[in-house]
């Protein structure tokens, strides 16, 4: 297994970092920072539970940066629909009672909608 290094400069790297983590079965992964001794920050099923749904929710963000950073054709095109989309998956995930990150959830909602009130009235979303 191989987990690449975040980076200060791109929030992104320290998505996949994590991200490459969860996939590392949990035997494994405690394993190796066992064999490292490095026991605090061996997991337990709660801290991994937070983990993926960490990679959930942050998945829609990666996912809108790799879709709108395009060098070589206009990306603007897709802002529109990709706040928006973002906007209703994360709806979505707080609709699921299961989440235990409930609160970034919120805040991440509350955050779109404050910096993009003029696009949300513009469709008529509230």
């Amino acid at each position: 297994y191989t987990i690449p290094r975040a980076n200060r400069t791109r929030w992104n790297s320290q998505f996949q970092t994590v991200k490459k983590v969860v996939e590392i079965p949990s035997s494994i992964l405690n394993s190796i920072l066992s064999d490292l001794e490095k026991n605090d920050l061996i997991l337990n099923s709660k801290d991994r539970k937070v983990l993926e749904e960490f990679v959930s929710l942050f998945k829609l963000f990666n996912e809108a940066i790799v879709l709108t950073q395009g060098e070589s054709y206009a990306t603007i095109r897709l802002v529109a629909p990709t706040v928006l989309g973002i906007l209703f998956d994360l709806e979505s995930e707080l609709g699921s009672s299961t989440s235990t990150l409930v609160s970034l959830c919120e805040a991440l909602i509350a955050s779109i909608k404050a910096r993009f009130s003029g696009l949300l009235r513009y469709f008529e979303i509230d």
